[in-house]
């Protein structure tokens, strides 16, 4: 597993550092600055990239927008929910905050390094929305939850048949473009193991990796996200 961390405090770099030697499957590349982390990235294939929110004259959400197919993992000192939130309709796959945690990294390490789970052993009924972003990102209103829970099964439901209906060589680009625009999504709604799956898929279509190793994942995703747009469809009636 790679793991980039974009960092220019020494100190971070270094507890980083302590806190993965154990793991001798990670190797941790360091970057002291955006400009050096995207040079890691353009010459190695990355599992998961780690930043601080402020790194020289950039912000995460600029790191956001250059970092395309690879989870970002966001660490600050930002406690304040509406930024958070800010971040991840940015497109970030976590946030922890400083300083860093053993357990909290431990736990991190655990939910990005399982990129290949195999998403047809997701059945409907253990699919869970985590509604807290949701609760606070509308306020408490009703009708705000409502229009967001709607917009994301109507979403994954065209995505989920842009997938099916390109699923052909000639159609990664289009297929990589519905993965995108799935993952933040579901991200959004703490169902970050199918996050981590799209981010995957995304990066495979854009890949010289034969289409043939890619398209039974893509075929048993395409259930996977109909049984999300059910579980959304549910919440919807238990709000109205």
């Amino acid at each position: 597993m790679h793991i980039l961390y974009i960092e220019d405090d020494l100190i971070d770099q270094k507890l980083l550092g302590r806190i993965l030697k154990d793991y001798s499957y990670i190797e941790l590349h360091i970057a002291n600055s955006v400009a050096e982390g995207l040079e890691i990235i353009q010459n190695h294939k990355l599992d998961l990239v780690i930043t601080d929110y402020y790194i020289g004259n950039h912000t995460a959400e600029e790191v956001v927008e250059m970092v395309d197919g690879i989870p970002i993992v966001v660490v600050s000192g930002i406690e304040d929910t509406e930024k958070i939130e800010l971040l991840y309709k940015a497109g970030i796959a976590g946030h922890i905050l400083k300083p860093l945690q053993r357990n909290v990294i431990e736990n991190l390490i655990g939910e990005f390094s399982n990129l290949s789970m195999n998403t047809a052993s997701i059945k409907n009924e253990d699919i869970q929305l985590n509604l807290k972003m949701l609760h606070s990102y509308a306020d408490g209103d009703l009708t705000v939850q409502k229009e967001i829970l709607s917009d994301f099964a109507t979403v994954l439901e065209e995505c989920a048949q842009k997938i099916k209906s390109n699923i052909e060589p000639t159609n990664r680009i289009e297929i990589a473009e519905a993965l995108h625009k799935c993952t933040s999504n579901l991200r959004f709604f703490g169902l970050t193991q199918i996050g981590l799956k799209t981010t995957d898929l995304e990066q495979h279509c854009k890949s010289e990796i034969p289409f043939d190793k890619i398209k039974n994942d893509l075929e048993i995703l395409i259930p996977t996200l109909k049984n999300v747009v059910k579980a959304a469809k549910a919440e919807l009636i238990l709000l109205n």
